[in-house]
């Protein structure tokens, strides 16, 4: 479900921003048309996509015998690494 659920709000920004970019010349119906078919194409191969690369990436782990974790990393972006002391004066 990770897989369907970032292309269902990836391909939003996507479809929405290279349609509007790539078709301003359209009248807006035909524009609306193109976003929408545009979407369901791409959720929908999305959908029938992702069993074969679960099965692709499976297979490629059993043949390297590679199958990496990360275990206490954050990948946050805007992450602080502050340490308050007890008694400090910016508690």
């Amino acid at each position: 479900m990770r897989t369907i659920g970032s292309t269902l709000v990836g391909q939003v920004v996507d479809t929405g921003l290279f349609s509007l970019i790539a078709f301003t010349y359209l009248p807006f119906p035909a524009l609306i048309q193109i976003m929408v078919l545009s979407y369901i194409y791409k959720v929908g191969y999305e959908i029938l996509a992702t069993p074969l690369t679960y099965a692709i990436v499976a297979k490629v782990k059993q043949i390297e015998k590679v199958d990496t974790f990360d275990y206490g990393i954050s990948y946050n972006p805007v992450a602080l690494d502050i340490e308050y002391k007890k008694g400090s004066k910016d508690q």
